[in-house]
């Protein structure tokens, strides 16, 4: 097949619009993520909230490309729902200067190895956002450049895959959520309320923190995402807070993310350390599970009664306090179902891992896929 290899300079130009702000009036900003993931949107801004900051008017079919984050494919087409939106000058917003140029074309090229390999080429610096692209060497790289129908073909063929690849992956994780959901509901069916204080007791036991001792803290991802262990530190590496014993076979709850599921529970096996920020509990009696209590609360309806009872307005104000944590009434049903619940939730998990494996290798088909679509154009 003929392929012509044409100057990026040549073929696009760069369109800087006015942005058409009203006093008053607020309007999204985009950014664009890394590794050819497309664009987000920002929060609404306003003329006062920019200041001095240069932005620009996106639309609809421009080639988005991130002049700090380009060497790692933050490159995008804009779709419809970015039309009207505004970027900083750090998002470069380019369009076909030609009629036979098709930009989700470029831009699947340009997310390549080879397309990758040269924008990198073209951003020197040593680190992320030393690593900048110019409009000059933009301008300058090199792109194959076969008849229009062709390029709509690749871009089209490759879509397929850009859109089926988030299908799978919602599907996948909406599935896990759901049934972990329903195991939860169908043990705790019509079964007797108790005060969570009434099932378990707050233990803290304090650190005398030691220049010359190791520690291992910990934190409680949000969403029912498990414990966080962060690497070993000395005692200046923790902050100014109160520090204590995590124990074994406890459930652990953050009391400022409570509200959006930040707890779990911790099996032992580590010695652990954590700040007055976590309320660590171990079970009254060998009638409940710990990880049963982390597991329902992980719900929807767990989920729920934290967050009514961690009150105020915003992120860091909505403190669960241990009054109002031990007052929360829950379902809990014999030893023997929670048993078999935590036994079914752990073959979730297995399945999870799979699905986390299948994940990676979903997320690998797009960039094969246009790998391999123009090793084919450009040797066949």
């Amino acid at each position: 097949m003929n392929v012509n290899w044409v100057k990026f300079g040549d073929v696009f130009r760069l369109e800087r619009r006015d942005p058409g702000l009203a006093f008053g009036a607020e309007t999204p900003e985009i950014g664009i993520k890394s590794f050819g993931r497309g664009v987000f949107h920002k929060p609404p801004v306003s003329l006062a909230d920019l200041g001095t900051k240069r932005v620009f008017r996106v639309c609809e079919g421009d080639l988005l490309i991130s002049n700090i984050f380009a060497w790692e494919g933050a490159v995008t087409v804009a779709s419809s729902a970015e039309e009207g939106l505004i970027g900083s000058h750090r998002f470069m917003t380019w369009i076909p200067d030609r009629p036979d140029v098709h930009a989700p074309y470029v831009r699947d090229y340009f997310l390549t190895i080879a397309g990758l390999e040269a924008i990198g080429k073209a951003s020197p610096g040593s680190a992320g956002r030393n690593r900048t692209l110019g409009v000059e060497a933009l301008k300058g790289i090199s792109i194959p450049l076969p008849d229009l129908g062709t390029q709509r073909d690749i871009a089209a063929r490759l879509s397929r895959y850009r859109d089926f690849v988030p299908v799978v992956r919602i599907n996948e994780s909406n599935d896990l959520v759901r049934v972990r959901e329903r195991m939860v509901s169908d043990a705790t069916e019509s079964v007797p309320l108790h005060p969570i204080g009434d099932l378990v007791q707050l233990v803290r036991v304090a650190i005398e923190l030691d220049s010359e001792a190791r520690y291992r803290p910990i934190g409680v991802r949000s969403f029912g995402k498990g414990l966080i262990q962060y690497p070993e530190t000395d005692a200046d590496g923790l902050s100014k807070l109160a520090y204590f014993e995590v124990p074994a076979d406890s459930l652990v709850v953050s009391n400022i993310k409570a509200w959006e599921g930040a707890v779990t529970h911790y099996p032992g096996g580590s010695q652990l350390v954590t700040s007055s920020r976590f309320l660590c509990y171990t079970a009254k009696s060998s009638h409940v599970c710990t990880a049963f209590l982390a597991e329902y609360f992980k719900t929807g309806e767990g989920t729920a009664l934290l967050a009514a009872a961690s009150p105020g307005s915003a992120d860091r104000n909505r403190t669960l306090g241990r009054t109002r944590f031990e007052q929360i009434r829950v379902p809990v049903p014999s030893l023997d179902v929670q048993e078999a619940l935590l036994m079914k939730v752990s073959r979730l998990g297995d399945l999870g891992h799979r699905y986390s494996q299948r994940k990676q290798l979903v997320d690998a088909l797009l960039p094969a896929a246009r790998n391999e679509e123009f090793r084919k154009l450009l040797t066949d």
